[in-house]
């Protein structure tokens, strides 16, 4: 059986590679996707984004001091220098990334929360000058998306002979925050015949549906006799 306690990177790798595991979203072109960056664009892309995401949310992009600790301080200019590393640092119970940590030449940079990372980590070269960049999924490919898909994602590091960064893979699925329904998931079901309040109960604890009058009544206002 299949491990799906993502909160382990390698569950995680195995589970966002896959491209064959049967699921109600499987017909969704965002179901599974990738995107692989040069160093110099990874660098490019942070760059241009990681003081924005400071200002914006200061208690959420972190820089490590020399004690070891995490502090909200000010980017430097040159933002955050070679790309040496990057790891995700926590994962949610679900899978999606709640803490990136990203080791450059001029320090440690912890950032936080889905929407954060998302922003900082654009696959667009609107941030780079240069050529297209090619998110593949199912499907036509999406050029220059203007955000990561989802925090649903996991990081491969190709390094060349002298143990340096080359390029920068992203795997992932999923298309947006990743709360609530998915709107290609109650779609597959009810493709499979499921009734809307199996679809909503397989996405929501502890609803309670109101018999049909009621929810008349409800909508025109006439409130319960």
């Amino acid at each position: 059986p299949m491990d799906l306690n993502l909160c382990c990177e390698e569950a995680a790798r195995r589970f966002y590679q896959d491209v064959n595991i049967s699921s109600y979203d499987q017909e969704s072109p965002w179901f599974r996707w990738n995107v692989t960056l040069s160093r110099a664009e990874f660098e490019a892309i942070i760059n241009l984004n990681l003081g924005t995401r400071y200002q914006l949310q200061p208690e959420f992009v972190l820089t490590q001091g020399s004690d070891g600790q995490f502090y909200s301080r000010p980017i430097p200019v040159q933002g955050i220098g070679t790309l040496l590393d990057i790891q995700v640092v926590q994962r949610g119970v679900g899978g999606n990334i709640m803490t990136l940590e990203i080791v450059g030449s001029t320090g440690t940079y912890q950032i936080s929360k889905e929407l954060n990372i998302r922003y900082l980590v654009r696959p667009s070269n609107v941030f780079t000058g240069g050529d297209d960049i090619i998110l593949e999924r199912i499907g036509a490919p999406a050029i220059n998306y203007p955000i990561l898909p989802s925090a649903f994602a996991v990081f491969d590091l190709t390094r060349d002979k002298d143990d340096s960064i080359d390029r920068v893979t992203i795997s992932g699925g999923g298309s947006g925050h990743g709360v609530g329904m998915s709107q290609w998931g109650a779609r597959g079901m009810a493709m499979q015949g499921y009734t809307f309040k199996e679809i909503l109960t397989g996405f929501f604890a502890d609803i309670h549906f109101m018999h049909t009058e009621h929810i008349q009544r409800s909508i025109l206002g006439i409130g319960s006799q």
